[in-house]
């Protein structure tokens, strides 16, 4: 019996042994300095999200696990040889993918920019073309940035060093982890010197990362992890270190928000009730009281019209049957600067001299007529006037005509300014682009320059420099010469031009930021000369090419042809972008109607009034998923050849 006993008990020791061979210890890495995941505090005592998590996973699992923060770089160095087991927080990559092996995931890290807060260019990677950068060593940020042309990195030990490089004027921007950044920036104190510039960069998985092929090892960490999420140790660590899950906040400031909305739109409803219920009251005992005084006398209310036509700010002259003026208000005197009162003739007003009043009259009565007029003033200027003859008549029997004048002046001013505006917002587009044309030229005659006292007496060099320098220079004479004369501000002068020209000045200004965003440009056309004034020309071309490229939302193509008739010209330009729904097309040329989250919707009708001032025509063809046409016409000769 003893010895049945004793067997018994050798076996289930064997058994049990065999059940917990995993290794009941673990040696883990960690950053030295990578807060609020892990880092040393001011007593030296190692801690933060990470070290929360392994020291669960170590009671949860019942394995001794020794922690070593290390400088990242070393830490990586460490894994490798094999010196590690893990390390307690990772990004995950493809690029890593190839020599770790990576744990369930735990957390998403998003990297960011991180720049100083007087810099406005870098909004996102591309803008750090040029520019020195800095990133911590080994750090995933190194996979995004390196892909960067002309980027010169800057590699430390920790993310706070990278920061304080920036601070310090050693670099333009530092790439790495958001809420790292954010940790140092609040504990120095750094609000008003850096901020977080333009969207999320990336996003990736973190997690435990162990040497490639080690699924021991791994095993026992995901059984760690799972044992955590499903107790809930994890949530309370994630609480403690990063508040409840912002996507439950975000739901309950949602829900508030809405019923703020609602509160407000009840009472504002109520409010404008109660005003509404005032002003009708108010309303009904004014009528009341004027229906208790009786009609109004018939005179003073032929005074008031009278009164009314007078002080209007249209110009008005009625005549009777027989051509003579029955009625005529001052604005008609002043501004066709005449002398004349009731009981003249028509034929007495210089516009009309030669005409029969008869046959106006009779033409009138089959169609109004409308005409534009330019008058000079005593000053010397030119007045833009709009007449319109309106019958006055019963049925097929006209009584007289009614003559209406309209001073549009100072409407074809603000056209003006308006489209000059317009040009200043297209301008604006481009700025970003133009700046970085410009740099690029201005940094090789920099460096140039800076090497002159070096290669003084270096033919080669000095042979370089006469070919390179002057060359730079033309490029940046030729881009602000086209800048200036697009910029400034012009009336419509139109002459013969040629659009080979036109579109050449155009495409000069606009190539830096077709190049941004990857737009092919097309040409297909011969020599054509044709009637335009230059300048309305250029923006008329540049603004269907913006709107083009607002159209193509990531690269795409723009194909311009022309082609011409014995009288006219026809120009094309074909995007390869998103198309016009067809709910959207009668309105574009509406002024103020936009589609666009920050458009203003001027440029198209502004685009359609140059055309028109040009004697042209404009119309747009689209399908949707496959692009847009803009076709223009334009006349070969002037109107008087």
């Amino acid at each position: 019996m003893k010895k049945i006993v004793i067997f018994v008990f050798i076996a289930f020791v064997l058994s049990f042994n065999t059940v917990y061979s995993e290794p009941l210890s673990l040696k883990i890495g960690g950053d030295l300095y990578y807060p609020p995941y892990e880092y040393l505090d001011e007593n030296g005592v190692y801690k933060g999200f990470n070290v929360d998590i392994t020291n669960a996973i170590s009671l949860e699992l019942g394995i001794d696990i020794s922690l070593e923060p290390l400088e990242w770089n070393i830490a990586m160095e460490k894994l490798r040889n094999g010196e590690l087991d893990a390390l307690q927080g990772a990004l995950q990559s493809e690029s890593r993918m190839e020599y770790l092996d990576f744990s369930e995931e735990f957390l998403e890290n998003s990297q960011v920019i991180f720049v100083r807060s007087d810099n406005q260019f870098i909004k996102e990677l591309d803008d750090l073309n040029g520019l020195d950068v800095a990133i911590q060593e080994d750090d995933i940020a190194y996979e995004s940035v390196s892909l960067i042309e002309g980027i010169s990195l800057h590699k430390f030990k920790s993310q706070n060093e990278g920061i304080e490089a920036l601070l310090d004027g050693k670099v333009e921007a530092f790439v790495g982890d958001r809420l790292t950044g954010l940790y140092f920036i609040q504990k120095n104190k750094y609000f008003d010197k850096i901020k977080i510039s333009g969207e999320v960069m990336k996003t990736s998985p973190y997690a435990f990362a162990v040497s490639k092929g080690d699924e021991e090892t791994l095993k026992l960490i995901n059984r760690g992890i799972s044992k955590i999420k499903s107790n809930g140790t994890y949530h309370k660590i994630y609480k403690k270190w990063f508040g409840e899950e912002i996507a439950d906040i975000g739901k309950w400031k949602n829900l508030f928000y809405l019923a703020i909305a609602f509160l407000l739109a009840v009472c504002a409803f109520m409010l404008l009730t109660i005003k509404l219920n005032r002003i009708l009251k108010r309303e009904v005992c004014k009528r009341t009281e004027q229906l208790r005084a009786g009609k109004l006398d018939l005179a003073k209310e032929n005074r008031l019209k009278g009164k009314i036509i007078e002080n209007v700010a249209t110009g008005i002259i009625a005549f009777d049957a027989h051509g003579r003026i029955t009625s005529i208000n001052e604005f008609a005197k002043k501004s066709l600067g005449l002398e004349i009162s009731k009981g003249d003739s028509f034929s007495e007003i210089p516009l009309f001299h030669g005409k029969d009043f008869s046959s106006v009259k009779t033409s009138v009565l089959e169609s109004p007529i409308e005409e534009e007029i330019l008058l000079k003033t005593e000053s010397g200027s030119e007045k833009v006037l709009v007449y319109k003859l309106l019958p006055i008549s019963d049925k097929n029997q006209s009584d007289g005509l009614l003559f209406c004048l309209f001073d549009l002046t100072e409407e074809r001013n603000l056209n003006r300014i308006i489209a000059h505006s317009d040009k200043m917002q297209s301008l604006g587009v481009l700025s970003a682009a133009i700046a970085h044309e410009i740099r690029n030229p201005l940094t090789s005659i920099k460096m140039f320059v800076d090497m002159v006292p070096l290669k003084g007496e270096d033919s080669d060099f000095l042979s370089k420099f006469s070919k390179i320098v002057p060359s730079e220079i033309n490029r940046l004479n030729e881009l602000t010469s086209v800048l200036l004369d697009y910029s400034k501000p012009s009336s419509s002068n139109p002459i013969e031009v040629a659009l080979s020209d036109v579109v050449e000045s155009v495409l000069l200004l606009a190539k830096p930021y077709f190049k941004k965003r990857q737009i092919a440009i097309s040409k297909n056309f011969k020599e054509i000369v044709f009637w335009a004034d230059p300048s309305q020309l250029k923006q008329i071309l540049l603004n269907i090419l913006l709107n083009s490229v607002d159209a193509i939302e990531d690269s795409g193509s723009i194909a311009i042809s022309a082609s011409e008739t014995v009288d006219r010209v026809y120009i094309s330009i074909e995007d390869s972008g998103h198309g016009i729904e067809e709910r959207v097309l009668p309105k574009i040329f509406d002024p103020f109607y936009t589609s666009k989250k920050c458009g203003h919707g001027i440029g198209l009708p502004i685009t359609k009034n140059l055309v028109s001032e040009n004697s042209g025509s404009i119309d747009i063809e689209t399908e949707l998923g496959k692009g847009t046409t803009v076709r223009l016409s334009f006349p070969k000769k002037s109107k008087g050849d």
